[in-house]
């Protein structure tokens, strides 16, 4: 198998499973030309850029990009797709973008991530009238294959906000501290796959063989708060 080969194979896996993660986030896939051909084309042209719109919330839309695996993480890449992202999405709509790229990626990358999460963040806090975007990235080896289809990964639900307040209110009173449940931090393979944040509350849904089924919550927390 020659590396063009290879790296289309790549290719075709990490989209294919970048299009389940967005579909469980609620993303409209269906728009999206999923055949071998078209993706092969795309690959061939270096135009690997996908636009979707949220099913259920109409003030959010998704842009899905895909570096070429073939060279190394390149600033001028990165910079450059920001722009187009930033020439076709609409102001008033909350952004998500999720990048691909192939190994390495340096430290720069996911420090300027970090700022712009968090200024999102702030913004809607704040509920203001800014542009807003949220950037998550992964490399090709994450994306080979779909984790939450793993028969030994248990189900995993994020709680919407009205979901995490009575779970929080039933376990641990109506003012307590979700920092009681344990942990799981945002690195999980699972976490990301949710695109789980610090203060999320996850409910994951085992099998047993004595009670058929049980169900716990956990935290989502960084390294950091690891005491």
């Amino acid at each position: 198998m020659n590396l063009t080969v290879t790296s289309l194979l790549l290719v075709k896996n990490a989209f294919k499973t970048s299009l389940e993660m967005l579909e469980e986030r609620g993303f409209d896939t269906s728009s999206v030309d999923q055949g071998d051909e078209s993706v092969e084309k795309l690959f061939e042209n270096r135009k690997m850029l996908w636009k979707m719109l949220h099913k259920d919330d109409k003030d959010r839309e998704c842009f899905l990009y895909m570096e070429d695996p073939t060279i190394n993480f390149k600033s001028e890449n990165f910079i450059s797709v920001m722009k187009k992202i930033e020439a076709v999405k609409a102001e008033e709509l909350l952004t998500d973008a999720i990048l691909i790229f192939n190994n390495p990626k340096p430290t720069f990358l996911e420090k300027k991530i970090t700022q712009i999460n968090k200024r999102t963040e702030k913004i809607i806090t704040l509920e203001l009238d800014q542009p807003k975007l949220k950037i998550q990235s992964f490399n090709y080896l994450e994306q080979q294959f779909n984790k939450t289809k793993h028969e030994l990964v248990p189900r995993h639900i994020r709680l919407e906000k009205e979901q995490r307040e009575k779970v929080i209110e039933k376990y641990l009173g109506k003012d307590g501290d979700p920092n009681l449940f344990p942990g799981i931090l945002d690195t999980d393979p699972i976490a990301r796959w949710l695109w789980l944040v610090p203060g999320d509350i996850v409910m994951i849904i085992r099998k047993s063989e004595t009670c058929g089924t049980y169900v716990c919550f956990r935290h989502c927390i960084t390294k950091d708060q690891i005491s």
